[in-house]
């Protein structure tokens, strides 16, 4: 955890704290998501038929593995630090569950990719697509996720807006009768016990 000295005089901390966190979240989503993308196109050659298609398919596997990378761990590194923390804790969170599922689409299919070439000497598909390689699947969730937790935080941040606009609609002073006076009195004020109605 990280200390920061708060201004008591900054009422706009808060806010300013979740844009702050929603335009790091905005800047990993697009980032993971200009890398995912040409993934898309290549999962979709899997069902149409796309003009190119055998042309493509046997890079797939290579150019699928190097996009995947910067997402896996440039963008996912914070699902990995999340995962090491709730290990030292001995517990596990949803850092946990990201880190865990996407890493072993990689690995797997890493790791037949390696087979791959070393069977054939080639790191491109010989007469189609190699198989078996996933790392889609590990560049598209860590994506999603880091999308749904920007919409989290823009969320979180509309919702503290609202509050405080309906805390800020409340009662500044309160009309009280004492001793057959009326008299306005701050409501935040620290006032002695009396005796009398309120109107």
């Amino acid at each position: 955890y990280k200390a920061e000295l708060v201004d008591s005089k900054d009422s706009d901390y808060e806010k300013h704290k979740s844009e702050r966190e929603a335009k790091a979240y905005a800047k990993k989503f697009w980032f993971s998501f200009a890398f995912s993308l040409p993934m898309l196109y290549f999962m979709l050659l899997d069902f149409l038929a796309i003009p190119g298609k055998l042309a493509v398919l046997p890079f797939v596997g290579i150019i699928s593995l190097i996009l995947t990378i910067p997402v896996q761990f440039i963008v996912g590194a914070g699902f990995y630090k999340g995962f090491w923390s709730s290990l030292k804790m001995k517990t596990f969170n949803m850092d946990s569950l990201v880190a865990i599922g996407t890493s072993t689409a990689f690995v797997y299919s890493l790791f037949n990719f390696i087979n791959y070439f070393i069977k054939t000497g080639s790191v491109i598909g010989i007469g189609g697509k190699i198989p078996d390689l996933y790392f889609e699947t590990a560049a598209y969730l860590i994506t999603f996720v880091i999308l749904g937790k920007w919409l989290e935080v823009k969320t979180k941040s509309k919702t503290g807006e609202a509050i405080k606009k309906l805390m800020g609609l409340q009662a500044k002073t309160a009309r009280v009768i004492r001793s057959g006076q009326t008299l306005d009195i701050a409501i935040d004020n620290t006032v002695t016990p009396w005796s009398g109605t309120s109107e």
